[in-house]
């Protein structure tokens, strides 16, 4: 059973989330939409919702009730389902989907809405390959959780394919097998066995860095041959 993550891991999408969380910030000044932006690149993979309050709260000095998390939410979706449907996909995402899905049963977890989610899955013509497609409100720890029991199998028979820190927390809480997704540059250069790392680039992901030992694709594609 694999749990994929899907904003990064499966659609080159997560530049769009960023830009859409600062554009609805924009209303309130450049210095605050700056710092959701970074702030939001720090906790990637955690829901909007949580986001939202604390943004509210820490930089505005206001209070964000149910109602108003839920108009920025609709404002948020507004701005981003067009964009996201019409994203390029990672690369081999749609060949390791097709060939996986005919072995394992393939779930998605992820901080979007459900609703969402699911309207974004289906347009992107995506769906048949999954067993369940979950959004919030369900944690990503929930989903694992599930799928080990309606399987009747060990949280460590299940695989969590994710992007962010948030995924392999999940998947570390829930006691899943992790497997890190990040850009095909950075991961070649920075598993260099000649590598220095004060010779990698700026934008090291942690998990590449020399000492790391969390397994890392750049194409989804190489799924197929490790895992079947």
């Amino acid at each position: 059973m694999i749990v994929f993550d899907f904003d990064g891991t499966l659609v080159d999408s997560a530049p769009i989330k960023t830009d859409a969380f600062t554009e609805l910030y924009r209303q309130f000044g450049d210095e605050i939409a700056e710092e959701v932006r970074r702030r939001h690149l720090a906790a990637e993979g955690v829901s909007r919702f949580i986001k939202f309050r604390e943004w509210h709260r820490e930089l505005l000095g206001q209070d964000c009730d149910d109602d108003a998390a839920a108009t920025l939410s609709a404002g948020f979706d507004r701005l981003v389902e067009e964009r996201i449907v019409a994203a390029p996909e990672i690369p081999g995402a749609r060949r390791a989907l097709e060939q996986l899905s005919e072995r394992l049963p393939l779930y998605i977890a992820s901080a979007t809405p459900e609703e969402s989610l699911r309207r974004i899955v289906d347009e992107r013509g995506m769906s048949g390959f999954f067993t369940g497609v979950h959004g919030i409100p369900t944690t990503k720890v929930d989903v694992i959780e599930s799928v080990a029991v309606a399987h009747r199998c060990e949280p460590s028979e299940v695989l969590m394919v994710g992007d962010a820190e948030s995924d392999r927390q999940a998947a570390e809480q829930a006691g899943a097998r992790f497997i890190g997704v990040v850009p095909g540059q950075v991961d070649a250069e920075c598993r260099d066995d000649e590598g220095d790392a004060s010779q990698l680039p700026d934008a090291v992901h942690p998990w590449t860095a020399p000492g790391s030992n969390i397994e890392t694709v750049s194409d989804l594609s190489t799924l197929i041959t490790s895992l079947l």
